[in-house]
């Protein structure tokens, strides 16, 4: 499964910068690689080798920017009505992806604020105590 590949930190290295650069899986990746093991055995290493596996997932989450890029590049591209549609849905996914591995970038947020774009302003009662807060 390993395709006689051993473990090494330059072959990881390579590993996670191909990851971090390409918009393709993993599966693909190690079968366009001669010298990459089987991509199961990758799952191994993540098991055995800690800081690969740090450096693995730091990977998965730079993907996301090669991933953007490239659906934005099929969304403006896409002519055919067969294409506009693939494009929106290999965009849904990208999105997904983004607001789950990189939520701070690409996660939706909740905004808080007036309508004029101001802080919200909450009037705290208690026991006929009334006092003004701002968030």
């Amino acid at each position: 499964m390993t395709n006689g590949v051993l473990y090494s930190p330059e072959l990881a290295d390579r590993i996670c910068d191909e990851i971090a650069t390409d918009t393709r899986s993993l599966e693909e990746i190690c079968a366009d690689q001669a010298d990459f093991p089987h991509h199961r055995a990758i799952y191994q290493w993540l098991r055995k080798h800690p800081e690969f596996e740090r450096k693995y997932r730091v990977a998965r989450i730079q993907q996301i920017e090669p991933l953007v890029g490239s659906m934005l590049y099929r969304i403006r591209n896409a002519k055919t009505r067969e294409q506009i549609m693939a494009a929106i849905a290999e965009s849904k996914i990208i999105m997904w992806l983004g607001g789950h591995l990189v939520p701070r970038l690409y996660g939706e947020r909740l905004v808080l604020s007036d309508p004029e774009g101001g802080p919200v302003k909450f009037i705290l009662e208690r026991m006929g105590e009334k006092k003004d807060a701002e968030l």
